[in-house]
Parts: C-alpha cells; sequence; structure tokens
C-alpha cells in the first residue's frame, strides 16, 4: 500500500534516512534490491540538481566558481539518465 498523502513525506524522509544509512555503510544488496538502490540514487540526483542549479548563485559571487558548480550539476544529471 502506498503512503497516505497526509504523511507520504514524513514516512518518505524516515525510510530515506534508512537507505542513506544502508549505502553510507556499504550494506550488501544484490539483485533487484541493488536495481532499487542505483535508481534511487538517480532519483535523487534528479530531484536535488534543479534546487542545487538555483541555489549555486547563491553560494558563490565568481563567475569561474558558479560556471564549475553548475557544470558539475548538469554532469551529475547527465549521468544519472
Amino acid at each position: 500500500m502506498g503512503n497516505m498523502s497526509y504523511c507520504r513525506f514524513r514516512n518518505t524522509l524516515k525510510d530515506l534516512r534508512d537507505c542513506k544509512h544502508a549505502i553510507n555503510h556499504q550494506e550488501d544488496v544484490e539483485g533487484a534490491e541493488e536495481s532499487a538502490r542505483d535508481e534511487l540514487i538517480k532519483m535523487c540526483v534528479e530531484l536535488a540538481a534543479p534546487t542545487l542549479y538555483d541555489a549555486a548563485e547563491r553560494w558563490t559571487s565568481s563567475e569561474k566558481e558558479l560556471r564549475i558548480l553548475r557544470s558539475f550539476i548538469e554532469s551529475a544529471l547527465r549521468g544519472a539518465k
């Protein structure tokens, strides 16, 4: 059963924290679970990239650094697809 709309983000946040812990501690997964882990990482990049792209302007006043940050974000997005 899917998450109820009134607690979707709270439930998902808890689950994502658990997944983050498993990834950071390099817990062994294989098969369908390994594929799901990889897809989850790609989706997180896709979710974060637009926000990071816009936030990059607030992080630096250097045009060169801004180009580097945005290039990195764009590269991450290409790799996620």
